[in-house]
C-alpha cells in the first residue's frame, strides 16, 4: 500500500509515468520522465554524499555515524573498553 502511495505521488508530480500493462490489469510499468531524469541526475551528488557520511569512502564500512550507532548497539560494558 505504502509503495502505491509513494508511486501514485511521484506520478502526480510528473517524475514518474505508469502504463497500465494489457496482459494483466493489475499491473503497471514505470518509467521515469525528463523531469524524473533530471531530477535523478541532481539528487545523486546528494545521496553520494550522505552514503558517505553514513558508511565512508567508498561504501567501506568505516563511515563516523554508522561507528556512533555500532556504539550505540554495544553492551555498556563493551562500550567503556573502547
Amino acid at each position: 500500500m505504502q509503495v502505491s502511495l509513494m508511486l501514485k505521488a511521484l506520478e502526480k508530480k510528473g517524475i514518474i509515468s505508469r502504463t497500465r500493462s494489457n496482459a494483466d490489469i493489475r499491473a503497471k510499468s514505470l518509467e521515469l520522465t525528463c523531469d524524473g531524469i533530471t531530477m535523478l541526475k541532481s539528487a545523486l551528488p546528494i545521496v553520494v554524499k550522505v552514503q558517505q557520511n553514513l558508511f565512508g569512502d567508498h561504501a567501506h564500512v568505516d563511515g563516523d555515524f554508522l561507528h556512533t550507532l555500532l556504539k550505540l548497539d554495544m553492551d555498556p560494558f563493551e562500550m567503556r573498553a573502547t
